[in-house]
């Protein structure tokens, strides 16, 4: 099954799948469910959820634009974001008063560095395999809702074009 591509679905399915392969990742790099699920929780909190964000956000100011169009476009933010705030966070850990250790640091870094690829791995996965651009635009009228008050038929009108018998 294809979706029909639309920011909110384009940043959903690219975050589902990235936060699973940071799962994937510490878990292989750790042999330790509950350490993986804690890494997997920190990245999504420091880099994936303003990632989505932004994606969310950009996405509806290029949603007419073609699909790969939008694919580099929310690389392009995957790649602005993780580095941003991989940069910003290394600068507060290293300017910190009570000297936050290198291993911090380094976590962080690791840490922007594994969303960063596992972002580009979903968002390469989401547009080739999920979405299916042949698939109908929705229009401006498709959320709208139908009147359903009283209605007057045709056939109680005098001239309409029944048939008599």
């Amino acid at each position: 099954m294809r979706l029909r591509p639309s920011p909110l679905i384009e940043s959903s399915a690219t975050f589902a799948l990235s936060f699973l392969l940071v799962i994937v990742y510490y878990w292989v790099n750790y042999l330790d469910l509950n350490v993986a699920f804690n890494f997997a929780t920190a990245s999504a909190l420091f880099f994936m959820f303003p990632i989505f964000s932004a994606w969310s956000f950009v996405g509806l100011l290029v949603k007419n634009r073609v699909i790969k169009q939008r694919f580099l476009i929310n690389v392009g933010i995957n790649f602005l974001v993780t580095g941003a705030l991989a940069l910003f966070l290394l600068w507060v850990m290293s300017n910190s008063a009570s000297g936050v250790s290198a291993n911090g640091a380094a976590t962080m870094v690791v840490s922007a560095f594994v969303v960063g690829i596992a972002n580009l791995l979903s968002a390469v996965v989401t547009y080739r395999f999920i979405l299916d651009d042949n698939k109908t635009k929705l229009s401006k009228t498709a959320y709208t809702t139908i009147n359903t008050g009283k209605q007057t038929s045709q056939k109680n009108k005098p001239g309409s074009n029944r048939k008599k018998k």
